[in-house]
């Protein structure tokens, strides 16, 4: 059956197919940008790329430090299809290291199957996804680094 619905289409009905599949993925995209929980500054990402193009033929750091100039203290960058918030400033990061359990940021990375087939699942601060294993690692970090 499936077989016989493949061989009905013709190399003109794949073209209209693939690019509306195309169409709708940019549609899809940019509503998604546009819609975007707490928008800040930052360049303006192409599907698939994100800020990628940008960065081709550069010095990564000479290019943040450009879109720090054009930007200021806190921007968003598309890397590789997930929004990356980059921030420039010693009293927004101190912010967020405070050294206390009851802090107002959430965890900062969505799960991925990848970290959890290399085992880095639910250790550490960074990429942690499970409460109460980052609860007390980020207690213990925040302890570590702020204490004088």
């Amino acid at each position: 059956m499936l077989s016989t619905i493949i061989s009905s289409f013709r190399s003109s009905d794949i073209f209209s197919l693939s690019l509306t599949f195309i169409v709708i993925y940019i549609v899809q995209y940019y509503y998604k940008y546009f819609t975007r929980p707490n928008p800040l500054p930052g360049p303006f990402p192409l599907p698939l790329l994100g800020n990628g193009h940008q960065i081709v033929g550069t010095d990564f750091n000479k290019w943040l430090m450009s879109m720090y100039k054009k930007y200021g203290d806190m921007y968003e960058i598309n890397v590789a299809g997930s929004r990356t918030i980059m921030l420039n400033n010693a009293d927004l990061i101190g912010s967020m290291n405070v050294p206390s359990t009851k802090t107002k940021y959430p965890i900062r990375f969505q799960p991925t199957e990848g970290f959890k087939e290399y085992g880095l699942g639910g250790v550490g601060v960074a990429n942690n996804n499970e409460f109460k294993s980052w609860k007390f690692n980020r207690q213990f970090f925040s302890q570590a680094m702020m204490t004088p």
